[in-house]
């Protein structure tokens, strides 16, 4: 029984690390520029007239050919 419970213990302690060392907690000091934010707007607006349940990968592709022709990366 205290292995059981050192062994979950050990599990626990391992996701919390994990989930705390992920990126999203991270704090970047990189901002991000008037132009890549405007067109990731203009973006996600023109993909998000076709929605994953009608549409499949269309949403996906609309947006990221959008990025390109903004010259910004996904």
């Amino acid at each position: 029984m205290a292995t059981v419970n050192s062994r979950l213990a050990g599990l626990a302690l391992g996701l919390a690390v994990t989930a705390f060392a992920s990126p999203s907690f991270a704090q970047s000091e990189e901002h991000i520029s008037a132009a890549r934010a405007a067109a990731i707007h203009d973006c996600s607006v023109r993909a998000g007239k076709y929605t994953e349940h009608t549409w499949g990968d269309v949403e996906l592709y609309v947006y990221r050919d959008c990025m390109a022709e903004h010259g910004q990366r996904e």
